[in-house]
């Protein structure tokens, strides 16, 4: 193994070392006289206990308060009903019980946002499948009235 590659090595892991604790590090290049700034990054994970886990998910009645579906205990997924992005904190109160599908799709938005992204989902594709159906005609012509 060549030196530079030895270098590689050594640089990637104290980047992955940096990563894990959530320090975002700015270098200057390598002309340059400044120092180097460590700025630490928000949204900070957190890994939620066994007891916290139990707590949502029999809140939530072992269904995925987004979709409904039930799911086993293991196959829960923490989700933050304001997302850490927006300024959303690790509380219990700012917490939902979500299947991994859900949580997935979901993101970074809010759940109105989400919804409103499920429905034009929904609607585009029974669009696509339907349009020539006077069912669905009908069908989206009330949809519409009511929203």
């Amino acid at each position: 193994m060549s030196e530079e590659e030895v270098e590689a090595r050594r640089e990637a892991r104290r980047r992955k070392r940096h990563k894990q604790d959530n320090i975002i590090d700015l270098e200057p290049k390598a002309n340059e006289n400044i120092p180097r700034v460590q700025i630490p990054s928000k949204g900070i994970r957190k890994k939620f206990s066994p007891d916290v886990r139990k707590l949502l998910y029999i809140h939530a009645g072992g269904r995925c308060e987004l979709c409904g579906r039930e799911m086993a205990l293991e196959d829960v997924t923490i989700d933050h009903i304001k997302p850490l992005a927006m300024g959303g904190t690790n509380d219990v109160s700012n917490l939902a019980c979500t299947c991994f599908g859900c949580n997935h799709l979901k993101g970074s938005a809010v759940p109105e946002s989400f919804f409103q992204r499920v429905n034009d989902i929904f609607m585009f594709q029974m669009e696509k499948k339907y349009k020539k159906n006077v069912w669905w005609k009908l069908v989206r012509v009330i949809l519409g009235k009511i929203s």
